[in-house]
């Protein structure tokens, strides 16, 4: 499981966490957490119990009940080997990788580290406001005496307080570790993935004829979206998963309401059906998002400029009739870009490109009501 137990006032303590193993990657355990049971099974003080239990055959769930700060609360692991081997020095301290600058009411994140705790987690977004560190008020703080907050003990918890768009303060707290690097990145993100899938299925039965094809993966900072296909059960259309890691907090289910408050229109994608707050199932785009298409069609790179000025007029005609329905549901999206925005082609090849078009605006992660009613962004 990739961490270090002991004995405390006889309770089993996680006393470290193995870099790059499944303990550090869920961003669910801490150091400092006591073990209460594991997989049902109460272990006491027992520490040889405990690590009995934690073996078993690699990419086979657990479920462990930790408790911190007086609350317990189950947490869903895979077992696995570490994806990045780093050596750690005795008494090392590290960050959670964000980028942090001065605003009016605290400090707004403006860069998240890839590989990161922050990124890992899911929870912080950029445009985040924090408002204080570890219970400490940080409006009127210097980035780098903020920082000073943050740093910690490997493998130990950070609480912040953050506003996002227009919502109310709320509380997550951060696992402090180094960050992953190169292909451990995409390795924890399928980690994270898997061991999301394998927890709702215990929910969602028929989650285990699920069949994934690992090809058509695409990682975010937010989730991981696979097209996906169910054993004995043919489906008219291709369908792809997005699985968001945000878990716990109140901010995880926000995409999904949102989501289905505004995708009755023909140029926003469509959520079909879910599993729980974290696994949304959609269409899946062959054509995938509007950068790619423009990037990589041959017809349409061919098109002489008046034509292909035609094609860009109709993408952003078409998305914007998506965002003015989503402002008239009082839902901003805040995060528009073309990667954002899909494309498929309908009709007869012989109509002109312009005609063919199909976009929608999809991901909705960063989205968020528009409390006051008028929107001001999108």
């Amino acid at each position: 499981m990739g961490c270090a137990l002991g004995v405390e006032q006889d309770e089993v303590m996680v006393k470290g966490l193995v870099h790059g193993g499944p303990c550090h990657l869920s961003c669910q355990v801490g150091v400092g957490d006591i073990v209460i049971s594991v997989d049902g099974t109460p272990v006491g003080g027992d520490v040889k119990l405990a690590k009995q239990l934690f073996l078993g055959d690699d990419n086979s769930g657990v479920t462990l009940a930790l408790r911190r700060s007086g609350a317990i609360r189950n947490v869903h692991l895979l077992r696995g080997k570490t994806i990045e081997t780093r050596g750690m020095k005795e008494g090392e301290v590290c960050g959670i990788g964000i980028t942090m600058n001065p605003v009016r009411d605290g400090l707004v994140i403006s860069k998240i580290a890839s590989g990161s705790p922050a990124q890992l987690s899911g929870e912080l977004q950029t445009m985040d406001v924090i408002v204080s560190i570890a219970g400490v008020d940080v409006q009127g703080k210097l980035p780098a005496d903020a920082a000073q907050l943050i740093i910690g003990p490997v493998g130990t918890r950070v609480a912040l307080t953050i506003v996002r768009g227009r919502g109310s303060r709320r509380q997550v707290d951060i696992i402090r570790a180094q960050n992953l690097e190169g292909v451990a990145v995409q390795k924890a993100a399928q980690y994270r993935y898997n061991a999301l899938v394998e927890q709702q299925a215990l929910a969602y039965p028929w989650i285990r004829r699920m069949n994934r094809k690992a090809a058509k993966s695409v990682h975010g900072g937010q989730g991981t979206v696979n097209e996906v296909s169910f054993e004995g059960a043919p489906c008219p259309i291709r369908i792809a998963l997005k699985v968001v890691y945000q878990r716990g907090s109140s901010f995880k289910s926000a995409e999904r309401s949102l989501w289905l408050n505004v995708d009755n229109h023909p140029h926003i994608l469509p959520l079909l059906f879910t599993a729980g707050p974290n696994m949304l199932f959609m269409p899946f785009m062959e054509l995938a998002s509007v950068t790619d298409w423009l990037g990589s069609s041959n017809e349409a790179k061919a098109l002489p400029s008046d034509d292909l000025r035609l094609v860009h007029q109709m993408i952003g005609l078409q998305v914007a009739w998506a965002l003015e329905h989503m402002h008239k549901v009082g839902t901003l999206h805040l995060d528009m870009k073309p990667n954002n925005i899909l494309v498929r082609l309908r009709g007869d090849n012989r109509v002109p490109l312009f005609k063919r078009l199909h976009c929608l605006v999809c991901d909705f992660g960063l989205a968020a009501v528009n409390i006051e009613g008028s929107a001001t962004g999108t």
